[in-house]
């Protein structure tokens, strides 16, 4: 039970092939952290900040990844100008405090502009990883 980002972070970094491991998606990160309450599941990938929130039920947190941009915005170069990227760009890195607050808990402090270096560390070929779009049970 993960994300793309889980993913490809329990493979490389904790050895688990994820052709050799049962799994499924079951959705919200939310709904992974009850599985795994509820005892259906051994582990599951999800956010740090909602993991935190299900501790007092019993889920332990065993490994939190290197810290990976949580959320992004993107753009298609092929369908906008550069101008129109500007101007989006811009709207949003200067809406008020107000505005952006009402957003979700995980980008109500704002935003800020990418840096690509935070992306190195996820970056793979597909050519020698496959992302499987469903659960194999």
């Amino acid at each position: 039970m993960a994300t793309l980002k889980q993913n490809f972070y329990l493979k490389k970094k904790l050895n688990l092939n994820l052709d050799e491991t049962l799994f499924r998606y079951v959705g919200q990160h939310d709904e992974v952290a009850l599985s795994v309450i509820r005892g259906e599941f051994n582990l599951g990938g999800m956010k740090e900040s909602i993991a935190r929130n299900y501790i007092s039920l019993g889920l332990e947190i065993l490994e939190t990844s290197e810290h990976l941009p949580g959320f992004t915005l993107v753009v298609n170069t092929n369908t906008l100008t550069p101008e129109q990227i500007e101007t989006i760009k811009k709207r949003l890195l200067t809406t008020p405090k107000e505005v952006y607050k009402t957003w979700g808990k995980d980008i109500s402090y704002g935003m800020s502009e990418a840096d690509e270096k935070l992306f190195e560390k996820i970056v793979f070929s597909p050519k020698n990883f496959t992302i499987p779009q469903s659960g194999n049970f």
